[in-house]
Order: C-alpha cells, then sequence, then structure tokens
C-alpha cells in the first residue's frame, strides 16, 4: 500500500517566505520603475520585476555569483516568454513563465516525477496566482483605494506564494509499503490456516497505523515504537507461515492415512514371509515408514501449535488496535504509559515467533534425515 508523504516542511516554508518576498520585492521595484519612467509598458514591468524578484529567491542559497547573474537570468527569462506569447495567449505564456522559473527546483529533484510535479505546479501556479492578483484588485484594493505600494505590495506577494504552492511537488514522496506487500503477497501464496492468519494481520496492521496517524497527541518516538513493533510482529506471522509452506514442500503429498496403508501391508508381508531374509527386509522397511509416520505425527502436532499461537499473536494485535483507538484523545503522558505494556508484550511475541520458527527449522531437518 503507497504511502504518500509530505518531507521537509521547515525547507518549504523557507522557500514559500523566500517567493512572497521575492514577488513583492519585485512589485515594488516595478512601482519605483513607473513612478521614475511614467506609465507605459507598466505590465511589462512589473511581470519583469516580480520574475526577477523570484527568480532570485528560488537561487537563494547558492554562491553569489550564481544568485546575482541567474536568478536575474531566470526571472528575465520567463517574463521574456510570458511576452512573446502576447495577450491573447496570456494564460498558456504565464504558464510558461511559472515552469521555467520552477527549473532551479526541478532539475536537482532527483525524480522525473517530482520534476514534472514541480514545472506543473509553479506553472499552474503563476497562472492562478495572476488570476487571484485580478480578482483581488477588483473586489478588495480597487474599491477601498489601497495605496499603491500596499496594493503592489500585497500582488507581488500573492504571485510570490501561489508559486511557491506549486513546488510542493518537491516535497511529496510515495513511498511503497514493504511489509504490506510482503504480507499480501504471503496471503496469496500460503496454504489453509497461514494464508487467513496473514490476511488477518495485514487487515489488524492497517487498522492499527490508522488510528496510530489519526492520533492528535503522542511524540512520533512513541509513533513509530508502536509502528515499529506492529510490523515486527507481522514479519514474524510471515516468516512462521513461510517456513512451514517449506516444511509442506520437503513433505510431499504423501499422507499419514497412506503411511498406515504402507505399514498395514508390510505387516502382512511379513506374517506371511517364510524366508527370514525377506522377513528382516520387510521389518526394515515398515520401520522406516514407521519414523516417517511418527515424525509426520509430531510434524501436524506442531502445526496445530504453531496455529493456535499465531491466533494469540493476532489478539494481541487486535488488542493493540483497540489500545490506540482507545487512547487516541488521551494525553500523551497517558498514553505511552498505558501502551508499554503492550509493547512489551509484543517483543515478546516477536520472540516466541523467531523461536516457532526455528523450531520448525529443527522439525524440516529431522525429517528430511529420516526420509
Amino acid at each position: 500500500m503507497p504511502r504518500i508523504r509530505f518531507e521537509d516542511h521547515a525547507s518549504f516554508q523557507t522557500g514559500t517566505v523566500r517567493l512572497v518576498i521575492g514577488g513583492a520585492a519585485g512589485a515594488l521595484a516595478a512601482l519605483a520603475g513607473r513612478t521614475l519612467l511614467g506609465p507605459e509598458h507598466a505590465y511589462s514591468m512589473i511581470m519583469g520585476c516580480m520574475g526577477v524578484g523570484m527568480g532570485i529567491a528560488l537561487m537563494w542559497g547558492r554562491r553569489w555569483p550564481a544568485l546575482l547573474v541567474l536568478g536575474p537570468l531566470l526571472g528575465l527569462g520567463s517574463v521574456a516568454l510570458l511576452l512573446a506569447a502576447g495577450d491573447s495567449h496570456e494564460p498558456f505564456g504565464l504558464g510558461l513563465m511559472g515552469a521555467v522559473l520552477g527549473l532551479p527546483l526541478a532539475l536537482p529533484s532527483g525524480s522525473r516525477l517530482r520534476a514534472a510535479l514541480v514545472i506543473a505546479g509553479t506553472a499552474l501556479g503563476a497562472v492562478v496566482g495572476i488570476a487571484s492578483v485580478r480578482a483581488v484588485e477588483a473586489t478588495l484594493l480597487g474599491p477601498i483605494d489601497a495605496p499603491d505600494i500596499a496594493s503592489y505590495a500585497l500582488q507581488g506577494g500573492i504571485v510570490g506564494l501561489f508559486v511557491s504552492i506549486g513546488t510542493v511537488g518537491r516535497h511529496i514522496t510515495v513511498a511503497g509499503d514493504a511489509v504490506q506487500d510482503a504480507l499480501a503477497r504471503a496471503t496469496r501464496d500460503l496454504p489453509g490456516d497461514f494464508a487467513e492468519l496473514v490476511g488477518r494481520a495485514g487487515e489488524t496492521r492497517v487498522r492499527v497505523l490508522d488510528a496510530l496517524e489519526r492520533r492528535a497527541d503522542g511524540s512520533e518516538k512513541e509513533r513509530a515504537q508502536v509502528r515499529k513493533a506492529v510490523d515486527e510482529l507481522a514479519g514474524c506471522i510471515v516468516k512462521v507461515g513461510r517456513r512451514w509452506q517449506a516444511v509442506d514442500t520437503d513433505l510431499g503429498t504423501t499422507s499419514p492415512a497412506v503411511l498406515e496403508r504402507r505399514i498395514a501391508e508390510l505387516t502382512g508381508r511379513i506374517e506371511a514371509a517364510a524366508d527370514p531374509e525377506a522377513r528382516a527386509a520387510y521389518e526394515k522397511a515398515r520401520g522406516a515408514l514407521e519414523d516417517q509416520l511418527q515424525h509426520r505425527t509430531e510434524i501436524a502436532k506442531s502445526r496445530d501449535r504453531t496455529v493456535a499461537r499465531l491466533h494469540s499473536y493476532l489478539a494481541v494485535l487486535e488488542r493493540l488496535h483497540l489500545a490506540v483507538v482507545r487512547f487516541r484523545s488521551s494525553d500523551a503522558h497517558r498514553f505511552a504509559t498505558e501502551m508499554q505494556p503492550m509493547l512489551d508484550e509484543l517483543d515478546g511475541v516477536g520472540t516466541d515467533a523467531e523461536l516457532a520458527a526455528q523450531a520448525i527449522d529443527e522439525s524440516q531437518r529431522s525429517s528430511t534425515t529420516s526420509a
């Protein structure tokens, strides 16, 4: 089951602040330029200055030559594409502008999917940002006749905000759930009782982790401790099931009933044999079959004990789920106190499962030797 995670919140928040400041500073620079040079080409000026401001914000943290040269070039290049698109294709031009602004974050992302998400996000962010600016200007700034300095700064900050939201794809990771995948495969592959047990373990694990994610209190350390215990128990159940699968494969399809029938046949031959050597050979063969039957009987008992033990393990896991739900709204200290005995029991269960797996190996080797 894939899990979507948002990584490095601090980096995203810092980048957002820089882009908002860069957009606002660029807009204020455009206001100063309009005051000095006149209102002609005001649109080109404000977009160019905002582009430069956001370009510098995106290149922030690099060496000064890169910051002072590549930042403005990035911004001017993105705006050049916007202006080249013309008024009739402004949304397309804004998309190109945003996509170019996203390149410094997309290229080093290390993932084609992340790069595509960043470029698409910043392209959409630029389009939505300008649309939002015009809506704010028409519904809020215009009617109250806001001062130009406040109006320009707010509009530039809004564009920077939406472009920064577009960079969210850089922080999203889709990670596969290896434990749940292993449980799903084992449910398909294992026979009978073990498939049912593994399937229930997978379902209960999902419920525990979902309840854990919905908790409003508790530290990440506590959550990690619970997740670790649950994953180890689920892994042990799969391991035990896999080892019993190997035992069944090695034992083959010969059932105890078949062995008993063959023993009965050999007993009849022994009773009917007149030759001592033939009788001795039949007795030796019967002894080997009796050994096999005894080992299979012991293995069957061990299997039943293992299944019963795994049912008890599942009961522990289900109690853990109820405990997480029960204490979901309690304070973190109480949760940690109440959960600790449960986690200790889970640790013991994991150890028992490992010992059970080792016992299976012993039975398997013993059966192979006797065969």
